[in-house]
């Protein structure tokens, strides 16, 4: 590190204290007044070779409260979704279904589209499946799926694709026994679909379950009293989750992996040691080097990531007093300031590394590519500039 810049700051303190409404000057102004000089320095960590590492890791997260229903495969993804539709049933419709004396026509689930990630002009299909085990929308995860029962027989039919609006027909008999479960409580036939698909170049997500009915998944049910009447019914989720499992991506060792939906994260630590240990810390920016070709958006993304201090580097805990800071793009970069963790770093002599998440981790599978601390152009690799002032 070289010295770029010593400043005199007296008469700039004689104002500030002149202007200022404060009955006593701050610790940082006492240290300042108490010194003739400060200097004004600077880290690079390319142009200084600090050493630095970074790792790649699935985090598994819920993600009941995500906006979208994810389904689909696209390399090291698999997505699928549960949705339990309510059935507040009219008591005429509960008599004449009970009795026989009406019956279902069609059932149609109506899904509005939201999100693509993957080649949109791929081929595309899913398959609905009725379950058979109870589960919820909260906690539940890729790593509940293994316990997840349900029939292996395909009940939807009549797949409709259109840039807007997707529709499936089911089976009417399974609707029927939906029905019968509120007619009957102790039957308890309505654990909802598993819906799931077998293409494997793209990833759909839909409107999940909102507290607004517009735009949220819908079902259909016609039903039939000859000579009497032909009601057409429209029932709301009663829960859903999209479920996202797969391998970490292959991306080389020469970089490092963000991706929504798992979740996949990133560690990445610089050694500021070389930092004074009574430095100030004006700023401090990180900068991540994109890999533009391996990184994959979907549509309707939220295009940044988060960073969050890491407390305890094994855990992967998080310190929940700072607020988490955001990289967004910049050129062939993501940027963004991180002044307050290198700060604690020096007041707590704790440097545990900095977490990088997606920030729209729940809503897609949005992947992030960026060149890791073993890329092999220096000046390629994660950059932390620092800016920091001392007493002389």
């Amino acid at each position: 590190m070289a010295k770029r810049l010593f400043l005199f700051l007296l008469t700039g303190i004689i104002i500030f204290q002149l202007s200022s409404c404060s009955d006593a000057p701050s610790n940082f102004g006492i240290d300042i007044l108490n010194s003739d000089f400060i200097v004004l320095d600077t880290l690079n960590t390319t142009i200084d070779s600090v050493a630095q590492t970074s790792t790649t890791f699935i985090t598994v997260v819920p993600l009941g409260a995500s906006p979208n229903l994810l389904v689909g495969n696209k390399d090291n993804v698999n997505a699928s979704f549960l949705i339990k539709f309510l059935f507040p049933l009219p008591d005429s419709i509960k008599t004449d279904i009970s009795s026989g004396a009406a019956t279902i026509m069609e059932a149609k689930v109506k899904l509005i589209n939201t999100y693509q990630f993957g080649d949109s002009s791929a081929a595309f299909n899913l398959t609905a499946h009725n379950v058979t085990s109870n589960w919820s929308s909260t906690g539940f995860t890729s790593d509940s799926l293994p316990n997840l029962t349900f029939d292996l027989s395909n009940v939807s039919t009549e797949l409709n694709l259109t840039d807007s609006i997707n529709t499936f027909n089911i089976d009417v008999k399974l609707v029927k026994a939906w029905f019968q479960s509120v007619i009957d409580t102790t039957l308890n036939n309505n654990k909802g679909l598993y819906v799931k698909s077998s293409s494997s170049e793209r990833v759909l997500g839909f409107q999940a379950k909102t507290l607004f009915i517009i735009n949220q998944p819908e079902l259909k049910v016609i039903v039939n009293k000859p000579g009497v009447y032909t009601d057409t019914l429209t029932f709301f989720p009663e829960a859903d989750v999209s479920i996202v499992s797969g391998n970490l991506p292959n991306v080389g060792s020469e970089n490092i992996a963000i991706q929504s939906g798992f979740v996949v994260n990133s560690k990445i630590w610089f050694d500021i040691s070389s930092l004074p240990k009574n430095a100030i810390i004006n700023r401090a920016k990180l900068f991540l080097k994109v890999d533009s070709l391996r990184t994959i958006k979907g549509t309707n993304l939220i295009d940044a990531i988060s960073v969050s201090n890491i407390v305890d580097s094994t855990t992967k805990f998080i310190d929940s007093t700072l607020s988490q800071e955001i990289l967004l793009p910049d050129g062939n970069s993501y940027s963004g300031v991180v002044t307050t963790f290198v700060q604690t770093w020096l007041n707590t002599g704790k440097n545990e590394g900095m977490l990088l998440a997606p920030s729209g981790g729940i809503n897609g599978v949005d992947l992030f590519v960026f060149k890791s601390s073993n890329a092999p152009v220096f000046a390629d690799r994660p950059r932390l500039e620092i800016i920091y002032t001392t007493k002389k």
